[in-house]
């Protein structure tokens, strides 16, 4: 299976220009916890989350002038849609970070991929394994 499997493909993107009053309210209206950022070309450079509009209004910092390009995190680890589940089971990258931003050949987001959608996909998976196995215990004495 690969990511762009268990992705959700609803995404909501947020320019780097884009006033982190903006953010706020993109995040409120689709009641989301944190977004892809994109420069002009729609290449993803970043990503910005509720706790850096948090931070940022912590230090008095007036979010209707600030621009996202100065809260978010610019270092994203980032899934590319092709990837192997299997490879990120091994690359334990699933148990460091909570959401991955997908990217397509271009480097464009295209998705989501959460640490819920993988215990999800990981516990469905064992449970059809464990029934697997019981099958073939059961199966033994014939």
């Amino acid at each position: 299976m690969r990511v762009r499997d268990l992705m959700s493909s609803k995404l909501i993107v947020l320019n780097a220009a884009d006033f982190l009053s903006e953010a706020a309210l993109t995040f409120f209206e689709n009641n989301i916890d944190g977004a892809p950022v994109v420069d002009d070309e729609g290449v993803l450079i970043g990503l910005l989350t509720k706790t850096h509009l948090i931070k940022s209004i912590a230090q008095h910092n007036d979010v209707s002038e600030q621009r996202v390009r100065d809260v978010m995190t610019a270092d994203v680890v980032s899934l590319k849609d092709t990837m192997l589940v299997k490879e990120l089971e091994q690359s334990n990258l699933m148990f460091k970070y909570g959401r991955f931003p997908v990217i397509n050949s271009r480097n464009q987001p295209i998705g989501f991929l959460t640490r819920t959608d993988l215990v999800k996909y990981l516990s469905d998976r064992s449970v059809s394994m464990a029934e697997e196995f019981e099958a073939v215990i059961h199966s033994v004495s014939n």
